[in-house]
């Protein structure tokens, strides 16, 4: 009987110690609550949420959410380093030229790097809207406000859906 005691005693002790050891959520739960999070405004969640998303499953969409989120909250050194990484990614081919856009907007406007979004409008094709967006933000940050707003107007002419026309 004293053994039977002490067997269960043994073999009781271990469930009542704490354990350290987190349950597993999967990316797409932390994207889900991401979602969740944006959904009433809460941006700085939903960067936690999509940073521990990406560390599980690195993929370009939620790497341009997440860059997005951090520009909206003015870390744009962060947001520039993102989509970097992103670039290893792999990708579609409209993916990358988003990636390239975003990428060259943001090192024009925010960090005034006009030689680089320079190099990185290159690299989408001469038809798309968001080529003449760049141009002509790259030409309103040189002074150049005619030949800004006709490459403007241009975008908005090529524009292929909303969010081309709200960038435009």
């Amino acid at each position: 009987m004293r053994l039977l005691c002490i067997l269960i005693l043994v073999l009781y002790i271990p469930a009542c110690a704490p354990s350290n050891t987190r349950g597993y959520v999967p990316p797409a739960q932390h994207r889900q609550w991401a979602q969740e999070l944006l959904s009433i405004h809460d941006r700085k969640g939903a960067i936690i949420e999509l940073q521990l998303s990406l560390k599980g499953n690195p993929n370009i969409a939620d790497a341009l959410l997440y860059a997005d989120l951090l520009e909206s909250q003015g870390d744009y050194k962060q947001a520039r380093k993102t989509y970097k990484i992103a670039f290893s990614y792999p990708a579609e081919e409209k993916q990358q030229q988003t990636l390239n856009y975003r990428l060259a907007l943001l090192e024009a406007t925010d960090l005034d790097n006009l030689n680089t979004a320079s190099k990185l409008a290159k690299t989408l094709p001469p038809v798309d809207s968001r080529y003449f967006d760049l141009q002509s933000v790259l030409l309103f940050k040189q002074k150049e406000y005619k030949r800004a707003l006709v490459e403007s107007q241009r975008a908005l002419t090529k524009a292929q859906n909303n969010e081309e026309k709200g960038w435009a």
